[in-house]
């Protein structure tokens, strides 16, 4: 039976995962895979899928939430649809061949790659320091083969993708703005491709809990959805109102958060 004492915290982590999606051009999945570890855990202890759960229904919340931040941020005419349509083929490749193999990963293994991917990122981020974009002639190929990799770390670590398009395009020449623009809708691809692939994968798993449907935890999928599409698009009016500098220190903090978290509870959590 679903606990409703849970329905807060899922509602606490939709709109905030939302909300920073809108504002860093996320899919959310960083702030919902975090969640709904917490989540999983609280209400059913040891799965023996449940990073894959977590993940699968990451990818699932992330088709509403990308959705509705595409949108927000093509109004703001932050979008570079040129660099979506060279790097979201490789992409929707790579999210397919990385689903289909999850399953192969052991779930521990899955959490400690998440948790180090994320104090990579933190350390790289920080390390730079805020410039003017500097403009690159980056080939087909190259975006082609950048999207690849980024779709297939993404779907093993159930993410729409943003905290490594947004380096990425930033490194392309984009501004922080129209990194995180462009990073928004190319994290729908994602989600769509992760999301259907995650669910014919777990299609069958045995030891799965009550109310999944393949990796995807519906209760989660609904209430995290609804919070998430409510605001991301207030998260981008409000990226377009402040400074590339602050975007990106609070991009590195949230991420230095969850993983410090996420470590906590792997490592030392009795």
């Amino acid at each position: 039976m679903w606990q409703w004492d849970l329905i807060a915290p899922l509602v606490v982590a939709g709109c905030i995962a939302g909300f920073m999606a809108g504002l860093l051009g996320l899919g959310g999945g960083v702030l919902v895979v975090s969640a709904m570890v917490y989540i999983l855990h609280a209400q059913f202890g040891e799965l023996a899928y449940l990073q894959h759960i977590a993940i699968g229904t990451s990818f699932a919340v992330m088709i509403f939430t990308g959705m509705a931040n595409a949108l927000a941020q093509h109004r703001l005419h932050a979008v570079r649809w040129d660099m979506v349509r060279r790097i979201a083929p490789g992409m929707v490749l790579g999210t397919i061949l990385g689903s289909l193999l999850a399953p192969l990963i052991p779930e521990k293994a899955l959490r400690i790659g998440f948790i180090v991917f994320v104090y990579f990122l933190c350390i790289k981020m920080w390390r730079q320091r805020i410039l003017e974009p500097t403009p690159r002639d980056v080939g087909k190929r190259t975006l082609f083969g950048a999207g690849g990799g980024i779709g297939l770390l993404s779907s093993w670590l159930g993410i729409g993708g943003g905290t490594i398009s947004v380096p990425f395009l930033m490194y392309c020449g984009l501004a922080m703005r129209q990194a995180v623009g462009t990073s928004a809708v190319l994290a729908w691809p994602i989600a769509v491709t992760g999301a259907l692939s995650y669910l014919a994968s777990g299609w069958g798993q045995a030891d799965l809990p009550p109310q999944t449907v393949g990796f995807i935890y519906l209760p989660g999928l609904l209430v995290l959805s609804l919070c998430t599409v409510i605001f991301a698009p207030l998260g981008a009016k409000t990226a377009s109102a402040i400074s590339p500098k602050t975007l990106k220190i609070v991009f590195v903090l949230l991420l230095l958060v969850i993983a410090l978290d996420m470590t906590r509870r792997i490592f030392f959590a009795a």
